[in-house]
């Protein structure tokens, strides 16, 4: 468990580095007993990449530790977490002052459906902030929910979002990260390679933010209407879109 273990009185960032080892047990068990308490929140960087933890990701995995962080960085990649997403995962976030969290839990066996609102209710994240979620090759089902990309908080800059190696199939649903592609100034990397998807990727999709990086490549897309897409997306003449990418490659 992390607990009881030395830092010093005032860290400006804690970085713990345990990856490629055997520890097991559940996941919200070894993290949840840790409430370090500073004058300043440091950042903290996790690495637990390659252990044998499993159990469920709940909501509190982040929510429990936003009160004593200025930055979150956690990756549990390749061990054996084999439960659903729970919704909020991120939403819960509404003590602390963050500029960036970032969760990456690619490679295990989390499985059922992805959350209908995971970073719906946000409220802890200062302004200009980072999120970024990795779930790549898991076994997440049923599609993408309407509503997975709504209610992001405004003082979010930038969302990476990646969902590469998932079975999602459906389609890509016309709510797609609206109103959040229209907020001016965000930033946004979504991937979705060889997730099953069907169906036309929806015009709207590029939207206005400032920089726009979408991959869908290894899907079975069956149309997209470029130049309605290029219209809908203006580049301003302010010069506040700066770059643009979109793949589809192998569809």
């Amino acid at each position: 468990e992390l607990i009881h273990f030395a830092t010093p009185t005032q860290p400006s960032i804690i970085n713990i580095y345990a990856d490629h080892n055997q520890f097991s047990g559940q996941l919200v068990d070894f993290i949840d007993v840790w409430t370090p308490n500073y004058a300043t929140p440091p950042r903290l960087i996790m690495l637990l990449d390659g252990n044998n933890f499993w159990g469920p990701i709940s909501n509190s995995l982040l929510s429990n530790l936003s009160p004593y962080f200025s930055a979150i960085g956690l990756s549990f990649n390749s061990n054996q977490l084999n439960s659903s997403i729970e919704n909020q995962l991120f939403g819960r976030l509404t003590v602390g002052s963050l500029s960036q969290v970032s969760l990456s839990l690619q490679n295990n066996s989390i499985s059922g459906e992805l959350p209908g609102s995971p970073f719906g209710g946000a409220t802890a994240f200062v302004a200009g902030a980072s999120v970024a979620l990795d779930l790549s090759n898991n076994q997440l089902v049923s599609g993408i929910p309407a509503t997975f990309f709504t209610a992001i908080s405004t003082n979010i800059a930038s969302l990476v979002v990646t969902l590469d190696g998932n079975q999602l199939g459906g389609t890509i649903p016309n709510e797609w990260l609206d109103p959040y592609i229209y907020t001016p100034g965000t930033s946004y990397a979504i991937s979705l390679k060889n997730c099953g998807l069907t169906g036309s990727i929806p015009t709207h999709i590029l939207g206005k933010s400032a920089v726009a990086r979408l991959t869908l490549d290894g899907n079975a897309l069956s149309s997209f209407a470029l130049a309605s897409a290029l219209s809908d997306a203006t580049f301003p003449t302010s010069g506040a879109r700066s770059f643009l990418s979109l793949s589809a490659r192998n569809n």
